[in-house]
């Protein structure tokens, strides 16, 4: 009841936070100014005109449908493609576990030109996780399975954090991980051919419009937020990141662990926080990540 009513004050957004599930209530001002400072990142967004998505979405279409007319038997995804795309909207959610809350940016891509095609694309993928990196955790019973044989006996707790991942990740990055994922996977795995299905990907991720407040953007960088096949391939791309560059600045024999974008590490008690931060920092000129350590011997994770 108390929350119907505050839904009908204006001067508030009502949203879930970015951890814990929350409820949080923002004034309505200020939630417009992080999204109008987000959204005026000019090296990920761009304004667009609500025609050109359209047309993007047109061309989409088109391209998909003389890739998968190529064929016979790849006539079966036609279905996939919307007759009437929508551009996806974008929002944010407080991540009230962090200084002055900022926000992450949402994408609700349902009815988008690339949708229901993602999803298809992205699930033989989901096989790889884990393959090329073994920090990559499914879930909160994954994390404590691990951490039951872990040594504690003079370590301390660290939580990296990967800033904005989806829009930090290079598209180059993604679609050369996803490559090596689909050299190491069987071809009776994929809907289509290898070949055309890798097009499809790269059609997929390349198609990345939002709006928002009645305005229009298209993201030119990183990965499509709300796509289903983002999330694949950042943790891939993160995962060939951690083989050939993050493993070198940790202990041999180190647990360490990824749930989507947050690290926990169990560390010995003489490391140099700062020093890891800027060595990690150091292997990407995108990818970055910020650092929490234990209080009381407790860390909240992810």
């Amino acid at each position: 009841m108390a929350l119907n009513e505050l839904r009908r004050n204006e001067n508030i957004i009502i949203n879930t936070a970015d951890k814990g599930g929350g409820i949080v209530i923002m004034d309505k001002a200020d939630y417009m100014k992080k999204m109008k400072d987000l959204l005026t990142d000019t090296s990920t967004y761009t304004p667009q005109s609500e025609q050109q998505a359209k047309e993007e979405s047109r061309r989409f279409n088109t391209d998909v449908r003389k890739i998968l007319k190529r064929t016979n038997n790849e006539n079966h995804l036609l279905h996939l493609l919307e007759e009437d795309p929508k551009t996806p909207t974008i929002g944010g959610i407080p991540k009230t576990h962090k200084a002055g809350i900022p926000i992450r940016p949402i994408t609700i891509g349902i009815g988008s030109a690339p949708h229901k095609l993602a999803k298809i694309l992205a699930k033989p993928l989901t096989s790889a996780l884990g393959t090329i990196s073994d920090t990559h955790i499914r879930n909160s019973t994954d994390l404590i399975q691990k951490l039951h044989t872990t040594d504690f006996i003079n370590k301390k707790l660290i939580s990296l954090d990967v800033i904005a991942l989806y829009t930090h990740t290079l598209l180059s990055d993604a679609i050369s991980a996803i490559q090596r994922v689909i050299d190491n996977i069987d071809e009776t795995t994929f809907p289509i051919n290898k070949r055309d299905y890798k097009q499809l990907v790269e059609k997929c991720l390349k198609c990345a419009f939002c709006t928002f407040n009645g305005k229009t953007y298209r993201q030119h960088d990183g990965l499509p937020i709300g796509s289903p096949l983002s999330a694949i391939a950042a943790y891939v791309a993160m995962e060939i990141l951690e083989q050939n560059n993050y493993k070198q600045f940790l202990p041999d024999g180190i647990p360490w662990f990824r749930y989507v974008d947050d690290y926990l590490l169990i560390m010995p008690k003489d490391t140099d926080t700062d020093i890891l931060l800027q060595n990690l920092n150091k292997s990407h000129q995108k990818i970055q990540l910020t650092v929490e350590q234990e209080s009381q011997d407790s860390l909240p994770y992810p």
